[in-house]
Formats: C-alpha cells, sequence, structure tokens
C-alpha cells in the first residue's frame, strides 16, 4: 500500500512538465507494473521509437527505471521499464 501511495505522489508531482505521452507511460506502467518497450508499444500504440525516446528521458528525470532480466534462453537480456520506487 505504501508503494502506491508513492507512485500517486510521484504521478502528481511529475504531472505538469510532462507530455501526454509520458502521462500515458505513466498510466499504463502503474496500471500493469513494469513492462518491456515492445509491450508498451502494443499498448499505447505509438512508434517504438517514440516511446523509446520518451523513456529515455523519464530516465535520466528519475521518472521511470531500466532494468534486465537474463533468461535461459541464448541472446540478449529483456530490458525492463517500471515506475522509479524513490
Amino acid at each position: 500500500m505504501k508503494i502506491k501511495a508513492q507512485l500517486k505522489e510521484q504521478k502528481i508531482k511529475y504531472l505538469p512538465s510532462l507530455s501526454g505521452i509520458d502521462r500515458l507511460i505513466i498510466d499504463v506502467l502503474q496500471s500493469y507494473g513494469p513492462m518491456t518497450r515492445e509491450e508498451l508499444v502494443k499498448k499505447i500504440k505509438k512508434p517504438r521509437t517514440t516511446i523509446y525516446d520518451h523513456l529515455v528521458k523519464m530516465n535520466i528525470k528519475g521518472i521511470v527505471e531500466k532494468y534486465s532480466v537474463i533468461t535461459k534462453k541464448r541472446g540478449r537480456p529483456k530490458v525492463y521499464y517500471r515506475l522509479s520506487q524513490s
């Protein structure tokens, strides 16, 4: 419960300076939890480069965090994005 309250505070804190796509990303991450960029593209229905550009900017501002999950499959680890917890 404490984490949800923090996320709501963060959302209110950052919303005035964010674009519409940034707000959509925050809403989707709040609703569904951590997601890959591909999953965000499918939910928001915007080009993947647009989503990526916004995620990079939001990561720099400290709104979202990026982390990797290593699977037992070959290839690169999956990269997920989530709302920052601080």
